[in-house]
């Protein structure tokens, strides 16, 4: 039985070698792709939580000192804001994370800009508010009824 094994182990002893370095290679690029992937979904998280915390202060510092300016002139106050606010490599960062030229840059920022004060001005659903108002015709008109008379 051990001269059996030793004898295949004899016959595949010069491909293991080539095998498992075939397979730690292959395993190796798979863990380098895996850490590139996390890596970069970091980097992209990071520049979208800095976007989105630059267009909100920038919000409410346009809402704050531009009361009564047109739409227009709000919209590019706060787009020159958040470009402030991010500084050249944030700006710079933007566009490399998404793979955007600089103007796709600012349009990108201009639509967060257009998305977070159309999330700001809507108001939120508020079921309860929703089933009282629904409610208060008939609660309304129940009202006005005079009571029954009762049997007594």
């Amino acid at each position: 039985m051990t001269a059996t094994l030793l004898t295949i182990l004899a016959f595949i002893q010069p491909y293991i070698v080539p095998v498992v370095g075939a397979a730690a290679s292959w395993l190796f690029v798979q863990l380098g792709g895996l850490i590139s992937s996390k890596v970069k979904d970091q980097r992209v998280q990071t520049v979208l939580l800095r976007l989105d915390d630059a267009v909100l202060t920038a919000i409410r510092y346009v809402e704050q000192t531009m009361q009564g300016a047109p739409s227009g002139a709000k919209l590019s106050a706060a787009t020159s804001a958040v470009k402030s606010y991010l500084g050249t490599n944030g700006v710079r960062d933007l566009a490399h994370a998404f793979r955007l030229d600089e103007s796709a840059a600012g349009k990108l920022i201009i639509d967060r800009i257009e998305a977070a004060v159309h999330t700001h001005l809507t108001p939120a659903p508020n079921p309860v508010l929703d089933t009282l108002t629904a409610l208060a015709p008939a609660v309304l008109a129940g009202l006005a009824k005079p009571p029954a008379p009762t049997g007594g």
